[in-house]
């Protein structure tokens, strides 16, 4: 059936992306905090990039982001899987985690967090008007919200 196909690939998607997550978790450790690594797959040489001090601090933080994220998802899913309670301890902990990356972010961005949340309100405002809709979530107008986003910088 359709639904058990969705339901199939969204668990392949969310093995594959705790997957993933787990290298790249090890790869910001070697990379950023100096730890050991044991790294079976070669590194291509071709695809090194160069990033200047504020663009390496960014990417680091964005990594976190990423990484913290996909470790609250696997918390999830894992309580879905195994029909348990949610660890609301590490899903509290790693809120705060993603939360010091956005920090770093809003740092190097010289972002104020209140202005980023309204402006992320206007543009939601737009998209959906009073609640949130399919129609606006599938037919986005991108331009109106680019213009919303970049008259606020």
């Amino acid at each position: 059936s359709t639904d058990l196909t969705i339901q199939t690939e969204l668990n392949d998607i969310l093995k594959n992306i705790i997957f993933y997550n787990d290298r790249l978790d090890k790869l910001k450790k070697v990379i950023y905090y100096g730890k050991q690594h044991n790294i079976k797959t070669p590194i291509n040489i071709d695809a090194k990039i160069s990033p200047n001090e504020k663009q390496q601090k960014a990417l680091h933080a964005a990594i976190g982001m990423v990484t913290e994220s996909v470790e609250k998802l696997d918390t999830v899913y894992n309580s879905i899987l195994n029909n348990e309670d949610f660890d609301t301890a590490n899903i509290r902990e790693e809120i705060g985690d993603t939360r010091f990356y956005e920090a770093v972010l809003l740092e190097i961005f010289n972002f104020d967090h209140n202005n980023v949340y309204q402006v992320n309100m206007n543009k939601l405002d737009q998209r959906y008007g009073e609640k949130f809709n399919e129609e606006g979530a599938l037919n986005r107008n991108l331009d109106k919200e680019r213009e919303i986003l970049e008259d606020n910088l």
